[in-house]
């Protein structure tokens, strides 16, 4: 749950492997799965980054490793402001609107298939074996069955 851009994933996998060498474990076994909100449209991308912003939401109000830029750390404000814990799992819920279109990138997997596809091979592509996708239950949009078809044809 550390977003799921390269960037921010080598710096929690860098953690990871200091806390296992601090326990006198090998790095190398530990395994790392990466968890994040995912979302994906032929149709519609836009509706798409729209249903995992609650997620974004969330995961920029946690103090977490890796490199955060200031208009993050400035939409994390606004949040934190607004954040309202009754609307915490909620597509629907109001701080999701602070959340602009091209921040969703770096934590959630989002907009066309191809674009999420592209996402994982990213990851990949700096040795991330697995990944658990966090799919919301969205009013008017495709069922989470319909986004696993799309990804995984």
């Amino acid at each position: 749950m550390n977003g799921v851009a390269p960037d921010l994933i080598q710096a929690a996998s860098e953690l990871v492997a200091a806390g296992a060498v601090e326990a006198g474990r090998d790095p190398g076994a530990v395994q790392r799965v990466v968890w994040a909100a995912c979302h994906a449209s032929d149709d519609n991308p836009e509706e798409s980054l729209a249903a995992v912003k609650y997620n974004v939401a969330r995961a920029i109000l946690r103090g977490i490793p890796g490199p955060i830029d200031a208009a993050t750390r400035a939409v994390a404000e606004m949040v934190r402001e607004r954040y309202d814990y009754a609307q915490h799992g909620s597509v629907d819920a109001d701080f999701a609107a602070l959340i602009p279109d091209d921040l969703v990138p770096r934590f959630a997997f989002a907009g066309t298939p191809q674009a999420v596809s592209a996402q994982l091979d990213a990851l990949r592509d700096i040795g991330v074996e697995e990944v658990a996708l966090a799919i919301p239950a969205v009013p008017d949009n495709a069922a989470r069955n319909a986004v696993l078809r799309l990804l995984a044809p």
